[in-house]
């Protein structure tokens, strides 16, 4: 079983040690939970049991977050559900381990989330930033809190879950 996985073929490479003043400091786990269920043997062994029961809750979580888009919107119950858009899931842990130099490191860079929905467990981790008209603003850690994140192109629209479209997380 591999757990790191070099594709040459992947959609998406994240280089940056020659290209930017500041390296990333980040260890990520991404399991892809949907349409279909990750085999078991994919998924490292130390959190498999873990990954899955997230899989129930998330989407006990996603459902009611796309029935509150639902009904804010005036539309029927059910009705993105109908859509499938709970059918691709992902869980994505990134790890931020304490690294002494700071000012060298970033967690991640700024980017867009691809999912219509997004909604993220920050924690008690200090430095996630999001964009708001133009400006980086600093999201203060809630233990226990979930961040909601609308997909970029319905923030105008979504617009009582702010028009927060891109992401950052600043190491410390």
């Amino acid at each position: 079983m591999a757990y790191a996985e070099y594709e040459p073929q992947a959609s998406f490479l994240q280089l940056c040690l020659f290209n930017t003043k500041a390296t990333y400091w980040h260890d990520s786990l991404q399991v892809w939970m949907g349409p279909e269920l990750a085999k078991v043997d994919e998924i490292p062994e130390i959190c498999c049991n873990e990954v899955v029961a997230w899989d129930l809750h998330a989407t006990k979580v996603a459902e009611s977050v796309m029935e509150l888009l639902s009904e804010w919107l005036g539309l029927e119950a059910g009705k993105f559900k109908e859509f499938t858009f709970l059918d691709a899931r992902v869980l994505v842990g990134h790890c931020y381990p304490y690294y002494p130099q700071h000012d060298w490191t970033v967690g991640i860079t700024s980017h867009t989330d691809p999912g219509i929905v997004t909604v993220l467990l920050q924690n008690h981790v200090p430095g996630l930033q999001v964009r708001h008209e133009d400006e980086w603003v600093d999201i203060k850690a809630v233990p226990r809190g979930l961040i909601v994140n609308v997909w970029r192109h319905a923030s105008g629209y979504f617009f009582c879950f702010g028009s927060l479209a891109m992401g950052q997380a600043i190491t410390s």
